[in-house]
């Protein structure tokens, strides 16, 4: 079952490369971009930051995005109180701009913090 949030432009497939990262991260304005399987499962988060160090460790731009996303990531679920929980969140950690929202381990959205440039 494909799930739609795969388009997002917050969001990459697990088969990505380091050069369709770099395009996403590029083409979204937040630093980062979430990594999901085929059905929508999350399985981490790449930012322009784990693309960098990867390249300075000798990463190609066709290395697999898999081989360098950071699987530990920050989730909400869909909740009634999401814009209060996820501002509490961005308050709380000003590096994150991208939010994954779950139900299980299935990608539904992601929060993405307002920015004044966009």
């Amino acid at each position: 079952m494909k799930n739609t949030i795969s388009s997002s432009p917050y969001c990459i497939a697990e088969n990505a490369t380091i050069s369709d990262a770099l395009t996403a991260i590029t083409e979204n304005k937040r630093g980062g971009a979430v990594v999901v399987d085929d059905n929508g499962i999350l399985l981490g988060i790449v930012s322009d930051g784990d693309v960098r160090r990867a390249l300075v460790r000798g990463a190609t731009e066709l290395t697999p995005i898999h081989k360098i996303l950071n699987p530990n990531v920050l989730t909400l679920g869909r909740s009634a109180a999401i814009e209060r929980e996820s501002g509490q969140i961005f308050a709380e950690h000003p590096e994150m701009n991208l939010i994954p929202i779950t139900a299980g381990n299935v990608v539904i959205d992601v929060k993405v913090r307002e920015s004044k440039n966009t």
